[in-house]
């Protein structure tokens, strides 16, 4: 439990510092919901495996549209970068 709290400390600490108060909650939110999104099983070789829970379909499809807007607006980004260089 010491750790998981020193963990919990460093990553508010280190948010903090990047962005402020808010930012750093939103990390810590961000943080657990991706933690929430997978199970830790063991292998039959004794092996732990950090797996993704099951996506439901609609999910998938909101997660490859969400993809998709991210290249958008990277490739958006690196053109208007381009034209000022």
């Amino acid at each position: 439990m010491k750790r998981c709290m020193a963990f919990d400390y460093q990553l508010m600490k280190e948010a903090a510092e990047t962005g402020g108060r808010k930012y750093a909650e939103l990390c810590a939110l961000a943080y657990r919901q991706a933690i929430a999104a997978h199970k830790l099983v063991e292998a039959p070789n004794k092996d732990l495996l950090f797996l993704s829970k099951k996506i439901p379909v609609m999910d998938l499809l909101v997660h490859w549209i969400l993809l998709i807007l991210q290249l958008l607006c990277f490739c958006f980004i690196i053109r208007n970068w381009l034209k000022v260089c």
